[in-house]
């Protein structure tokens, strides 16, 4: 009699997580990641028009990185601030796309945006727009 044993690597997924202490207002209401399609999709809201969260891949292998925000249809700031303190403009970064959506605003980081989120850090929005 023999056995056999069937082993699979569960993918891990990218954490979003509040950053502490921080006073801009943000809820994260929905987190859907595939990894069967490498895409991670994650529903937020903010009364502020402003918000700041900490991003770690995670060393997931994503092609697509779409984030919903409720209620807002502009983008006046979009930055990544990685953990050695560099920040990037991603308004104005290759494979990144923000466009509105009805009442909300799209967000899409795909290739080569993600590279940029590389070992984590912060990534901001800003709307002033009212």
């Amino acid at each position: 009699m023999s056995l056999l044993f069937a082993c699979s690597v569960i993918p891990k997924a990218p954490v979003i997580t509040r950053i502490p202490g921080d006073r801009r207002e943000i809820e994260i209401l929905k987190y859907d990641y595939l990894a069967v399609d490498s895409t991670a999709t994650v529903t937020l809201a903010s009364s502020l028009g402003i918000f700041a969260f900490d991003l770690n891949l995670n060393g997931a292998d994503l092609r697509k990185l779409t984030l919903i925000v409720q209620n807002q249809t502009h983008c006046e700031g979009l930055t990544f601030q990685d953990r050695a303190n560099k920040t990037t403009d991603l308004r104005h970064t290759s494979g990144v796309s923000v466009q509105k959506r009805g009442n909300d605003l799209l967000i899409e980081f795909g290739s080569p945006a993600l590279a940029i989120f590389g070992q984590g850090g912060r990534l901001q929005y800003v709307s002033q727009f009212r």
